[in-house]
């Protein structure tokens, strides 16, 4: 924390710094106890994935997935709300389109983080956490879908993440 320091720019920065640095010494930690860099990355993403979802979590996804029924315009509100959360340390946009809202994140603290210590794949861990939201898009149940096939992330090598909701057209049951 104290030789990054200097990412501190706004209050949510300062979050972000914490919790990468968390990540970056229980890897440095954990590390020698596994075969491989990647073992070690996948123990930690799978041990982040447990601590997130949780009940309070998967309630405020239903609240926010339901409000959103088939509405990009709602999708796209949604998603820039939680990224201004994000701070200053982040560059991204929503872009809607006819039938989908597409963000996009062009600089991020993770990424930029990990990067400076050598180590891009360790964003990895908490790119898992978007996969809380987006695993739990329901086309049935939501008139919207992830498009998986194009979802992209900068921690694996992407010039920017993107992250795309699709409107589905949902056939009455007859």
């Amino acid at each position: 924390m104290v030789s990054d320091q200097m990412r501190v720019i706004d209050p949510p920065s300062r979050g972000h710094l914490e919790w990468s640095a968390w990540i970056l010494a229980a890897y440095q930690v954990l590390r020698p106890h596994f075969k491989s860099d990647e073992e070690a990355i996948e123990y930690l993403g799978e041990a982040s994935l447990r601590g997130f979802d949780t009940r309070m979590l998967r309630f405020g996804v239903w609240l926010l997935l339901r409000s959103c029924r088939g509405n990009t315009g709602r999708a796209k509100a949604a998603l820039g709300a939680m990224l201004t959360q994000y701070g200053a340390s982040f560059n991204w946009q929503a872009i809607e389109k006819s039938d989908e809202v597409e963000m996009q994140v062009h600089r991020c603290f993770y990424v930029d983080f990990f990067r400076s210590h050598d180590l891009p794949l360790l964003t990895t861990v908490l790119c898992r956490l978007d996969k809380l939201w987006f695993d739990r898009i329901d086309p049935k149940k939501h008139g919207l879908r992830f498009d998986y096939d194009r979802y992209e992330t900068m921690s694996r090598g992407a010039e920017r993440c993107l992250f795309p909701v699709v409107r589905v057209t949902v056939e009455a049951s007859k």
